[in-house]
């Protein structure tokens, strides 16, 4: 079935401008212009131990796990682009699919909305889209969050038939003539913000909600207040046939510009001298935190899901994965060999960017990975702690 596709216009950076609505920050942030033109840093063997490791990536007792392909692996360290490699055809000029990655770009659209002042997290759907009245009790950070309550069924190759699966029908049945209206059937089955449920359904809600909230303007708004500002000029976000882009999913960067994303939540949302995202004391309802911590933090509904039993991979923020501090979840953190207060955008067949906070690093890994075992995430920390360490990167 075909699937409109809105291209993003490629703007020379030196026109580059703080978009409309954004405050000044304290700090300079990210430099849009820091990776242009900037080549492929040469290789040491350091650098080539962990090539070697992501080009034929093993568990780890170091068995080889074939079904694990990487395509693309970039590491960016106190905003210097430090190991870039590619592998299967793929290269720096060509765009990857993100995957699920693309719910972490909503994460910053709706940063963005709530900035503007056009969105209170606080604020029940209902609101703002009369069309879903049943929906009255689910606030807008109950989407973000993944705990709407709704009876949404995530069910891809494994579990229930692809006619029963909520993620087929919003992808590949009505969606693509209108993620609105696929979205119609659904009621809450629990509680709003008490139960946790990875929901590709909840993204597509706020995908909704930002069309309705910046109407004409939505079409262009990724770029004009997210790619554009960061020097993104890769980027591709698929859309229904009424022009609402799939958050969930059908999003494509090249991974240097998928790095740039990264950049922005290491400088908690300040490109350029200028705020992208809400700064601390600027959310409604959560003013001790700014947009990045806000991504960081664990709801009621995630700590409900994780009491008694093992967390991984069930940590997430908002629209991000996260490793919490035990004094935070009552649990060991999940990624032993990685730092706490992390922010991680996974998607499927292994795509990830993973921001640390603590290293000053962006790590982007984009990949194929044709195989119900997820990619070792510990282990990778692991290896990318020694390639650090070898490195003298503090």
């Amino acid at each position: 079935m075909r699937i409109n596709r809105l291209d993003c216009l490629a703007l020379g950076l030196a026109l580059v401008a703080a978009p409309l609505g954004a405050a000044p920050c304290a700090q300079p942030g990210f430099d849009p212009k820091a990776w242009n033109d900037v080549p492929t840093p040469p290789i040491d063997a350091h650098d080539q131990k962990l090539i070697d490791f992501m080009h034929k990536p093993t568990w780890v007792d170091g068995t080889l796990q074939p079904d694990w392909q990487t395509d693309a692996i970039v590491i960016a360290h106190r905003d210097r682009i430090e190991l870039e490699a590619y592998f299967n055809g793929y290269g720096p000029d060509k765009k990857h699919l993100l995957w699920s990655g693309t719910k972490s770009i909503f994460n910053a659209l709706v940063g963005i909305a709530v900035a503007d002042g056009k969105l209170d997290l606080n604020t029940s759907i209902a609101d703002y889209m009369p069309r879903f009245a049943h929906l009255k009790d689910v606030k807008v950070d109950h989407f973000l969050s993944y705990s709407s309550g709704l009876d949404w069924r995530e069910s891809y190759e494994e579990g229930l038939l692809p006619q029963q699966s909520s993620i087929t029908g919003l992808l590949y049945g009505f969606g693509p003539r209108s993620i609105e209206r696929a979205l119609e059937p659904y009621h809450p089955k629990y509680k709003p913000g008490t139960r946790w449920s990875y929901s590709s359904g909840d993204t597509a809600y706020l995908s909704v909600l930002l069309k309705k909230i910046y109407g004409l303007e939505y079409r262009d708004m990724p770029w004009k207040r997210l790619f554009e500002p960061l020097g993104i000029t890769s980027a591709v976000l698929e859309a229904d046939a009424e022009g609402v882009y799939y958050g969930p999913s059908y999003g494509y960067m090249k991974a240097r510009d998928f790095l740039r994303f990264g950049e922005l939540y290491l400088h908690d949302g300040c490109v350029a001298g200028q705020a992208l995202l809400p700064a601390k004391g600027s959310i409604p309802g959560f003013t001790h935190l700014s947009w990045t911590e806000f991504s960081m933090a664990p709801t009621e509904a995630i700590l409900n899901r994780i009491q008694g039993k093992v967390p991984w991979p069930d940590q997430t923020g908002r629209h991000f994965w996260i490793n919490l501090p035990r004094d935070a979840s009552g649990k060991a953190p999940p990624y032993s060999n990685a730092p706490v207060n992390i922010l991680i955008a996974m998607g499927h067949w292994g795509q990830r960017l993973y921001i640390i906070p603590a290293w000053n690093m962006v790590v982007v890994r984009l990949a194929n990975d044709r195989t119900e075992e997820f990619w070792a995430e510990d282990n990778f920390f692991a290896k990318l702690a020694s390639w650090r360490e070898a490195k003298g990167f503090l």
